[in-house]
């Protein structure tokens, strides 16, 4: 016993230590309000400054406690259901029989979560056609023993049940892969209990990681316009966000310039919403053009989208910034669903 309390505090002091490098690097130190980040140091694959400025308003993680030797059923706080068959994660070689695993459970419901979340959500088929989702809500699992990540059995799988509340679209099941690609891992059926009562979507998976419950739409178009920073002082690089109002999701894409052209779906009401490096944000609300078209880094130069004039950026203060209620209002949106 005391050599695993040992091993658990040098795990805890060697995190703390590199979350503490992690932060000064970054220019984030805890108990800061100055949040003006160095891009340049950030990782290659940091997609978006929303986690930094808005990092309290991540969806929370849920940890739960399971006895992997049993079936475990586990209820997120918006009514997402997992169940894991016994004996199902692959135990490391110390493992006690009668000790715990830590289920850690992430949902992404709402508008914030998926702006603060900064995951892809461009979709390649097999033949290479691109779909932008329209998300049903994501989810974040992990198992953890002794602070070390577990993985699933080979041929286990977690039976899931989503609340099905966001679309009437037929949704599939998507696991984003280690390379930021996501991979269509099956379908979703309505609640095999009682299929006229549309309450739940179910389907399983086959792992641990971060998983989408979407429809891949392929109706895209563009749009392009011009940011207006906060007088003089530029702030760049910019993240322009496009969020769904009448469908659910978010995609970002980084800028470091005025100017901006971003895939959108067609014929969608969305709210642009536009922030710069140190936190500042302003939005505008469209109506999507109903002109297919479609940007990526090979013709991004060559086609020109619809112009959607001028989002001006606001100075947003440290106040609105910690504050869930006055950053909606102030960004224009709702959150769709609220904790059980």
């Amino acid at each position: 016993m005391l050599f695993f309390l040992l091993v658990f505090l040098e795990s805890f002091l060697l995190f703390a230590q590199d979350n503490k490098a992690i932060e000064k690097k970054w220019g984030i130190e805890s108990n800061t309000t100055n949040t003006a980040i160095e891009f340049s140091k950030l990782p290659k694959n940091f997609d978006t400054i929303f986690p930094m400025h808005l990092e309290p308003h991540r969806a929370e993680v849920q940890v739960f406690q399971i006895n992997p030797n049993m079936e475990n059923k586990i209820t997120g706080k918006f009514g997402t259901e997992l169940i894991f068959p016994a004996n199902s994660i692959s135990l490391p070689s110390f493992f006690r029989r009668g000790d715990i695993v830590n289920i850690e459970l992430r949902e992404i419901v709402n508008d914030l979560d998926f702006l603060t979340f900064g995951t892809n959500m461009l979709f390649y088929d097999s033949k290479s056609k691109p779909h932008l989702f329209e998300s049903g809500g994501m989810l974040e699992i992990k198992a953890i023993y002794f602070n070390r990540e577990l993985n699933l059995k080979k041929g286990a799988r977690i039976k899931v049940k989503f609340p099905d509340i966001f679309s009437e679209r037929k949704m599939k099941i998507y696991k984003l892969s280690e390379n930021g690609s996501w991979v269509e891992k099956g379908e979703v059926e309505k609640n095999p209990e009682n299929p006229e009562v549309n309450t739940f979507l179910w389907g399983f998976l086959d792992g641990f990681g971060i998983w989408n419950l979407d429809y891949p739409n392929p109706e895209i178009s563009c749009i392009q316009g011009t940011i207006e920073p906060i007088s003089q002082n530029q702030n760049p690089p910019y993240i322009v966000s496009v969020v769904g109002l009448s469908s659910v999701g978010a995609y970002s894409k980084n800028f470091n310039e005025a100017q901006f052209k971003v895939n959108v779906l067609k014929d969608q009401e969305v709210k642009i919403i536009v922030g710069d490096s140190k936190g500042n944000f302003g939005y505008k609300d469209i109506k999507t053009p109903s002109k297919e078209n479609f940007i990526d880094f090979s013709n991004y130069k060559k086609i020109s989208c619809e112009e959607v004039g001028k989002v001006t950026i606001k100075e947003t203060s440290y106040n609105i910034r910690k504050d869930r209620k006055k950053l909606l209002e102030f960004l224009g949106l709702k959150d769709r669903m609220t904790p059980n």
